[in-house]
């Protein structure tokens, strides 16, 4: 083999396989277990409302059988709840842990985790916002190889002053009018969507930077004018230093930028910095397949629909960090793989 070259195994179809019968075998006695104790607790709660209603028909004089019977119905549909929601998080922690190791089987270099993602601190390192936020959330953390995403959402919760009119009758019989000050809170989007991260070492002062034609370049970033319209018509371009980011610039790797924008519903932003291209695509998610419902059957069908989503998924990053690693870097991965 050559050094410095990855070789990715093909997937075990029958290890798959064999992973998918599994889980249908586990999966759905579980999901059975807990339909049935959510029947079991609505079943409980309607004949104890109405045992109780009853008694208290049949015997007015002395509410306390009535009560009793109530008590007893309430305390029986409580324990039937909670086993219910109990068995509901079992088999969705159990989902969560076949889908991980069903996302390592499809490619050695991939893990997924659903409640994790990437934190505040890789948001405010891509420097691709300017907004100020107090909230922040993020789920579904895909990593393959280098590469790693998460669904994020950010906004800023803040408290609004406003005036209403407020109508009332003085004592002399008169209606009249006054504003009346009061509070609300209010949630401000910030960003929704995906947050990449693809490994990108850019020549010293090559930073480059992309964004919306609505929003400015930070500090110390130097404006660019490029060659290609559809960058030219639709972002900011900027760089740390002018020529470097020029340089990096090439007619081909614009070409695959734009290619690579174009598919979004909403424009992309980019950022080459600190060795690494920060990625945000505004309310674009990655599929995993669904959770586990009581109402539906758990089946071989649904849980390989699940890996292929899975599978879509980690293409996607795979893809991404080829077509926008710049010429340059891409020199300069080869240069470190091979050291």
């Amino acid at each position: 083999m050559t050094r410095g070259v990855a070789i990715l195994k093909t997937p075990d179809f029958v290890k798959i396989a064999q992973h998918i019968k599994h889980g249908r075998n586990e999966m759905e006695p579980m999901r059975i277990r807990w339909l049935c104790a959510y029947v079991a607790a609505a079943f409980c709660g309607l004949v104890g409302l109405g045992a109780s209603a009853l008694v208290f028909a049949v015997v007015p004089t002395d509410p306390v059988p009535g009560w009793v019977t109530a008590g007893v119905s309430a305390v029986l549909f409580i324990v039937l709840a909670f086993r219910s929601s109990s068995l509901g998080d079992q088999l969705s922690e159990r989902f969560a842990r076949w889908r991980e190791s069903a996302v390592l089987m499809l490619d050695g270099e991939a893990s997924f985790a659903a409640y994790k993602g990437l934190g505040q601190a890789e948001f405010d390192r891509s420097g691709l916002n300017n907004c100020d936020y107090n909230r922040y959330s993020c789920n579904s953390f895909l990593s393959v190889g280098k590469s790693q995403s998460s669904y994020v959402h950010v906004s800023h919760e803040r408290t609004e002053t406003y005036y209403e009119t407020e109508y009332y009758t003085d004592s002399q019989g008169h209606q009249q009018s006054r504003q009346v000050q009061k509070t609300r809170q209010v949630v401000v989007k910030v960003f929704s969507g995906l947050l990449v991260k693809h490994p990108a070492p850019m020549p010293k002062g090559g930073a480059l930077m992309l964004r919306s034609k609505r929003t400015g370049l930070p500090n110390g970033w130097h404006r660019l004018r490029v060659a290609s319209p559809e960058l030219h018509n639709n972002y900011t371009v900027g760089a740390i230093e002018a020529y470097a980011g020029h340089r990096t610039l090439t007619p081909s790797f614009m070409v695959r930028l734009w290619n690579y924008s174009s598919q979004f519903k909403y424009l992309p932003s980019y950022a080459y910095r600190d060795g690494w291209l920060y990625l945000l695509i505004p309310d674009f998610w990655l599929s995993f397949g669904r959770q586990p419902s009581k109402w539906t059957a758990i089946t071989g069908v649904g849980l390989q629909q699940c890996l292929d989503e899975c599978q879509a998924s980690i293409q996607f990053l795979r893809k991404g960090s080829k077509a926008l690693i710049p010429d340059q870097s891409k020199e300069l991965l080869v240069k470190v793989v091979k050291s």
